[in-house]
């Protein structure tokens, strides 16, 4: 155990440079935290990965100012319409009141590369080719050791993916369903009658025989395939590298001969595995994205989780780390977030059975599922469930249909002129949204304290005030200053503020 200030060489590491990892650390920088990003891989992965971006996260990305310059508003493909189970099945999520009512078609990999260059660019190292081999915590923080150095700081976050190093090194169980079948993912350039941009999900799923394909296009003019054999076992599954021959036969058996493979550019295999930590934090270990859940790549859920997960955690472990953070907050990480990716997983797992198409009983839930289709509220609730935008947590305060939820898309008019809520929460602090003059707040003077915005009432938020959380989420919404007051003290501040009715 040591307690010497010199040898923290930061307040977290955070093992692992996806998505996940290098949001969490955007966002703890944001707060006033510093981060070191440790990266087994030497150099980003050339794949294309994940390239669906659900409403909930496009908003998410949009309140940190990070969405137009990921992706071009000019270029960035809005057509990309939600799905279920492959049904054909439109999603609408327009009844949710998100600016962005599509799937955005935005590669992982293009994410990555941008939070990269903006960490590196504040003074954040992103340190690669360090394979983490030892994780020992005591109770005044957490070191790493790697084969050419050690790192120490006050916590650490484990974000390094489905075989994470964090988890097994600090013996963290992660029970769940195992895997049943294996299949691939490729990217492609391809020449002959290729897909076309812009169908359904369903659109681009076929079937011969034994085997399935799902081909679309993605960035940069090239394909993406997810391709296996139907019944499949884990034994009988191709492992290894993956080949050009067995690209081209499972296209082949699709799609005839109207489409070739030019050229294999990468690939990797996967499993339909589930699983899920029982506990988000050990200590001072915490876990996030797929360190802490998998699931079957269906439905275009796991970077939007792993990204949830780290605007989640970023401003808690911050205000844990400035000292501030009111009791329970840092908690209420495993409390909201656990139960988010549980929903998904299970989401993922009945997805999974109704798109088996060799199994009578999935036959006949998917003409159980697309009677069901026709009934709007089916479709409506499917669609909250599929792109986040209908995840509510668990919160102490009044009963209000908005108390929990994400922030609805408002344009507020305040002081100083028309601005959206998304560009009010691009610093990452939280907003005392006041919409009546009788409610005056004082709050001590922080850089990190919460933001009081005066705005003439909206619809959108049928009250005289609001507290809204750093991460976009309704901590309170009510009329009194005694339950504001209560609501800073419960997820902004441990410091009593000053306030005048």
């Amino acid at each position: 155990m040591t307690d010497s200030y010199e040898e923290i060489d930061a307040d977290v590491l955070v093992v692992g440079a996806g998505p996940t990892g290098l949001m969490l650390a955007f966002e703890l920088t944001l707060a006033g935290a510093s981060a070191i990003v440790v990266e087994k891989a030497e150099h980003p992965n050339p794949q294309s990965r994940a390239g669906n971006i659900q409403p909930r996260t496009a908003e998410v990305l949009d309140m940190r100012g990070l969405l137009d310059e990921i992706s071009d508003p000019a270029t960035r493909t809005l057509s990309r319409v939600g799905h279920f189970a492959g049904l054909p099945v439109r999603l609408d999520y327009t009844t949710w009141n998100t600016p962005y009512p599509a799937s955005l078609a935005i590669g992982q990999g293009r994410i990555e590369r941008h939070l990269e260059r903006l960490l590196t660019g504040n003074g954040t190292p992103v340190e690669r080719g360090q394979e983490v081999l030892g994780v020992t915590q005591d109770e005044d923080g957490v070191e790493i050791r790697t084969e050419h150095r050690r790192r120490r700081a006050r916590y650490l976050v484990g974000c390094d993916g489905a075989h994470s190093a964090v988890r097994r090194l600090s013996d963290v169980a992660f029970p769940g369903q195992p895997a049943t079948s294996r299949s691939t993912v490729v990217d492609l350039d391809l020449t002959g009658d290729t897909p076309p941009p812009g169908q359904h999900f369903s659109d681009y799923v076929r079937h011969a025989g034994d085997r399935w394909t799902m081909l679309h296009p993605i960035e940069d003019d090239r394909f993406r395939m997810m391709f296996g054999r139907t019944g499949a076992g884990l034994a009988e599954a191709d492992e290894g590298p993956v080949h050009h021959e067995e690209v081209a036969q499972a296209l082949r058996a699709t799609h005839s001969d109207r489409v070739q493979v030019r050229a294999v550019l990468a690939g990797s295999r996967f499993s339909d595995a589930t699983r899920q930590i029982e506990q988000y934090r050990h200590g001072r270990i915490l876990f996030a994205g797929d360190a802490a859940h998998i699931h079957a790549p269906i439905g275009g859920q796991g970077v939007n989780l792993g990204i949830q997960d780290a605007t989640n955690l970023g401003w808690k472990l911050a205000a844990e780390l400035r000292g501030d953070a009111p009791t329970g907050l840092l908690d209420s990480y495993h409390a909201e977030r656990h139960p988010a990716a549980a929903q998904s997983l299970q989401l993922t797992l009945a997805q999974r059975a109704i798109m088996n198409p060799t199994a009578p009983e999935s036959s006949a839930l998917r003409g159980l599922m697309l009677d069901l289709a026709e009934l709007p509220d089916v479709v409506a609730r499917l669609s909250g469930l599929m792109s986040g935008l209908a995840l509510r947590y668990e919160l102490p305060g009044p009963d209000h249909p908005l108390l929990g939820a994400r922030v609805p898309e408002a344009t507020l008019a305040t002081e100083a002129g028309p601005r959206r809520l998304a560009e009010l929460l691009h610093p990452g602090r939280a907003l005392v949204l006041l919409f009546s003059d009788r409610l005056r707040p004082e709050l001590p003077d922080s850089p990190h304290g919460p933001l009081i915005i005066r705005a003439d009432p909206v619809p959108e938020i049928p009250a005289a005030a609001a507290l809204v959380r750093p991460d976009g989420y309704i901590g309170w919404v009510g009329d009194d200053i005694a339950g504001l007051t209560q609501a800073l003290a419960t997820w902004i501040t441990n410091a009593t503020p000053l306030h005048s009715a």
